[in-house]
């Protein structure tokens, strides 16, 4: 299952070029960014699908990066589960962050940061987030999608969102004492995983949307295939603390 909603809201607010005094954008395809001909040729071939299957781009990028994470989190002795789903998770929220302020950015029209009832925040790291229901609404997708289920874990998520308006203040947001068992931070995740998969997305994906629901999707396979080493609420519990967190970046702060 892929989470229709979030296909739905980001193609009414998100779509890269809106017709003036039309409330719902074209949806258009963003051009492919690609120098190599190979690519570029595989990338029109991806495009031709879409007519059969909305979601080609979507598929063939989730394996794309579980297939590369099972590659680069092995550790010799196999992958810790808690690691795929906290990495998978940062960069589901990354890619969703990043694509509501590449989008909007795109329509160079800043009242789409006000319709959508975003408001901005900085820590005292001096780092911007984001926050409003509109995320919030977009998150449940991306873990609907991973977990394969139809009821958002609402206790979860208010609790997260409790914790993460106390943390921005005290400049901790990154922080992630909740699980001593894994030495690594979403913002680490972010630095060293987000760009390795550009190129992949350049080539299987158009709309902004796209981007974190392959991490969604590549999340939902994984938990068929760790199943039986860490079960399914445990592995869900690090996607989404990992996950909320960086859905909410705006900006990095000074290092």
């Amino acid at each position: 299952m892929i989470e229709k909603h979030v296909i739905i809201k980001f193609m009414e607010y998100y779509a890269p070029y809106r017709i003036e005094n039309n409330p719902v954008p074209p949806r258009k395809l963003m051009e492919i960014p690609l120098s190599d001909p190979d690519l570029r040729l595989v990338a029109h071939e991806v495009d031709f699908k879409r007519a059969k299957n909305e979601q080609i781009g979507m598929e063939l990028a989730a394996k794309e990066i579980l297939n590369n994470l099972l590659k680069w989190l092995d550790t010799g002795k196999g992958v810790y589960a808690g690691a795929l789903f906290a990495v998978l998770g940062a960069l589901a929220g990354y890619e969703l962050s990043q694509a509501i302020l590449e989008t909007i950015g795109a329509m160079n029209d800043s009242w789409i940061f006000v319709n959508m009832e975003l408001r901005a925040e900085s820590s005292k790291m001096e780092e911007d987030f984001m926050f409003g229901d509109f995320i919030t609404d977009e998150f449940i997708s991306i873990y609907l999608t991973a977990a394969d289920e139809t009821t958002p874990p609402t206790t979860k998520l208010i609790r997260l969102a409790e914790t993460c308006a106390a943390d921005i203040h005290r400049g901790k947001y990154w922080e992630t004492p909740y699980n001593e068992m894994l030495n690594i931070t979403p913002k680490e995740v972010v630095k060293v995983f987000s760009h390795k998969f550009d190129k992949m997305f350049a080539t299987f994906t158009r709309f902004p949307h796209e981007r974190p629901m392959a991490f969604a999707c590549a999340a939902q396979e994984a938990l068929k295939q760790f199943g039986q080493v860490m079960p399914k609420e445990e592995a869900l519990s690090f996607m989404t603390e990992f996950g909320w967190r960086t859905a909410h970046i705006m900006e990095y702060g000074k290092e």
